[in-house]
């Protein structure tokens, strides 16, 4: 049993005003899209993981993906400074950098 005590608002972390017009998990594997990764093992991974192969989406393909980062704040800020155009990450982490 799991006895719930929060809920977690996780999503994929875009520039303002999302201007490659990212949707899905589908959309992850645009050609020169650019991910920032969390660490093999994580929640955030394996999550991750999971939806590209129920999308269809060779996780090898997508650049950016052995770039891995270890909390949501770092991927929070990979997309914030350019480096990254995608992240998975909290809509706390989006909310305080202005994503």
């Amino acid at each position: 049993a799991v006895v719930n005590l929060f809920y977690r608002d996780l999503g994929l972390v875009v520039a303002p005003g999302n201007p490659l017009g990212l949707r899905d998990w589908a959309d992850l594997g645009r050609d020169g899209l650019r991910l920032v990764n969390r660490q093999a093992g994580s929640g955030t991974r394996l999550l991750t993981e999971a939806r590209l192969a129920k999308a269809g989406v060779e996780k090898e393909r997508i650049a950016g993906w052995q770039r891995e980062v270890c909390t949501h704040l770092e991927v929070g800020l990979a997309v914030r400074s350019g480096e990254a155009d995608a992240g998975l990450a909290t809509g706390t982490v989006a909310q305080v950098l202005g994503l």
